[in-house]
């Protein structure tokens, strides 16, 4: 092979390893520029346009096979499904949350007063692992109100069982007297 072979093929090879990394350079700096515009879009709420700027970020990665940009980006995707999944559950829980009060006023005057309880119960307990649960204003309004409906009633409860003891009581007495009475003739 002639020298001149030689320099035009390494000049050639200089021309491919410049213009690969020009392209890698290109596609790195769309990628920074793209993960700017994905966290902003997240930071405002607008989770499906930066979900959007994330797949087109994997996109590129993949290309010029930079793994550590779509390993980013999955984690990212992770935690704006998480952020959502989080949105729905509060959003449930209030929904939920109104309906019972709805329904607990209604059993209230209805004097049904247990299963209005018991309705608040289960609630508390389907929901109780949602973090900040009981910091929900709705959820707590709902259970303060059934702290004092259950409180009365609970009350009630003691003061007709107290009355009816004493009853029992008396009762108990006079059968006693007459059984004595009867033992004496």
């Amino acid at each position: 092979m002639k020298k001149k072979d030689k320099k035009e093929k390494k000049t050639e090879k200089k021309k491919v390893d410049i213009s690969e990394i020009d392209r890698r350079f290109e596609i790195n700096s769309k990628i920074e520029e793209l993960k700017s515009l994905a966290q902003n879009s997240y930071l405002s709420g607008n989770y499906s346009e930066a979900i959007d700027y994330a797949e087109k970020i994997i996109k590129l990665a993949v290309q010029v096979d930079l793994q550590s940009y779509v390993k980013e980006q999955e984690k990212f995707i992770n935690i704006i499904a998480d952020k959502l999944q989080k949105k729905y559950q509060l959003s449930e829980i209030k929904n939920t949350a109104t309906k019972i009060l709805e329904n607990y006023d209604k059993l209230i005057e209805l004097e049904n007063i247990e299963k209005a309880h018991a309705i608040v119960k289960n609630f508390q307990k389907k929901y109780e692992e949602f973090p900040d649960f009981e910091s929900i204003p709705l959820v707590q309004e709902l259970i303060m109100k059934d702290k004092r409906e259950w409180i009365k009633y609970s009350s009630s409860i003691r003061e007709d069982l107290e009355k009816e003891g004493v009853d029992e009581k008396e009762e108990k007495d006079l059968v006693d007297d007459l059984q004595r009475f009867l033992k004496t003739r």
